[in-house]
């Protein structure tokens, strides 16, 4: 009965809940030439899922196949990137198709020349690629005006930016990374699940292999806290060391190791083998945790001072949205807290349920598979 109990909530988890990687592209737009020039890059993996580009379906990807597919990804990609000046819509032109490998694997790397017609005022851009097949696609931006300098990251729920060709906009660049933070863990569902296993136990004490009930919210208070705060400074720590060049873990690796963080802090729960000093453990894995947006940024190819700022922006937005999370969860969880249903019933079969999810993420991400469960 319990098992059935776990296959029907499998069945109501949405799809795009095993999503195996993090998707992003990578558009840099130079108006300091005449005409404008630009060259984004578009990891082969997505481009493979949209429109297919393994023509003997043997797993590669071949310069053969790439080349043979430029018209077909220039005219999808296209499609899908809009610039407008004075509500009028630019010109695109392909100039030149190549491929480039970032940390994360190959890119088809599309050139192109922008021609607005006038060549005053501020530019629009509108961004649409892949957002139909993955949410949480994300197109990280840069554009260069001479000596300015601007970026920006493009979602599905913010796809749209305003190029201005004056001085580059410090606090625009804070408020599209400190997003950046709140989304990455909110709308990240590896770590929000991670975050949320550890936090479960919080109100509840381990005596005689047996949950009780913790009796003292400041002490829960206090070992929340010490969690989430543990947890944000090694993701800040690994991210700084990732994105300055100190050190480099492959992409893959990465995922891989975050879905065993997963499924280890839900073994925790269900078997509980660390019941004291959780923080230690939240810091631990954290630094893994750190790495998974490391490489995006890493991609964009920023100056020393743009990569202080995103990262400061990126790390405050971490916080409030553990903050965030810690604050709905406390009050319900600590109020719950003395019910069977809490300690025999959330807590083992949530873990379960978690568990099994992550073991699926660490599948799709050891062997970069993609299981489609609808």
């Amino acid at each position: 009965m319990r098992l059935l109990l776990l296959l029907l909530i499998m069945t109501t988890i949405p799809a795009q809940s095993f999503a195996h990687q993090s998707s992003s592209s990578y558009l840099v737009l130079n108006f300091s030439d005449t005409p404008y020039t630009a060259q984004w890059d578009i990891a082969l993996r997505d481009l493979e899922t949209a429109i297919g580009l393994d023509r003997d379906g043997d797993s590669k990807i071949t310069w053969g196949e790439l080349k043979y597919n430029h018209e077909k990804i220039n005219q999808y990609a296209l499609s899908r990137l809009a610039l407008s000046r004075a509500n009028t819509l630019c010109d695109i032109r392909p100039t030149e198709n190549l491929v480039n490998n970032h940390n994360d694997g190959a890119y088809a790397v599309i050139r192109f020349a922008i021609n607005c017609g006038i060549n005053h005022g501020n530019i629009k851009i509108a961004y649409r690629l892949f957002h139909d097949l993955d949410s949480r696609h994300r197109g990280l931006l840069k554009t260069i005006h001479h000596q300015s300098t601007q970026l920006s990251v493009l979602t599905a729920t913010s796809n749209e930016f305003i190029i201005t060709t004056s001085a580059p906009d410090v606090f625009t660049l804070v408020m599209s990374f400190l997003r950046q933070g709140i989304t990455h863990i909110l709308g990240g569902l590896d770590h929000l699940l991670f975050l949320i296993l550890l936090l479960l136990p919080v109100v509840l004490q381990r005596k005689a292999n047996q949950w009780h009930a913790n009796d003292s919210f400041s002490q829960t208070m206090i070992e929340t806290l010490k969690i989430v705060t543990a947890f944000t400074v090694a993701h800040a720590l690994t991210l700084c060391l990732s994105v300055f060049e100190v050190i480099f873990i492959p992409p893959r690796l990465v995922e891989s190791l975050i879905a065993v963080s997963v499924m280890i802090a839900a073994c925790n729960n269900i078997y509980p083998f660390i019941t004291k000093h959780r923080w230690r453990f939240a810091f631990a894995f954290g630094l893994v945790h750190g790495f998974g947006f490391a490489n995006t940024l890493q991609g964009l190819d920023l100056s020393i001072p743009d990569r202080v700022i995103t990262l400061l922006s990126f790390n405050l937005g971490v916080e409030i949205a553990q903050l965030i999370i810690a604050s709905v969860f406390l009050p319900l969880a600590y109020q719950l807290r003395t019910y069977r249903v809490y300690q025999h019933g959330i807590l083992p079969y949530g873990a379960a349920i978690v568990f099994i999810i992550a073991t699926i993420w660490l599948i799709e991400r050891g062997l970069d598979l993609k299981i489609n469960f609808m």
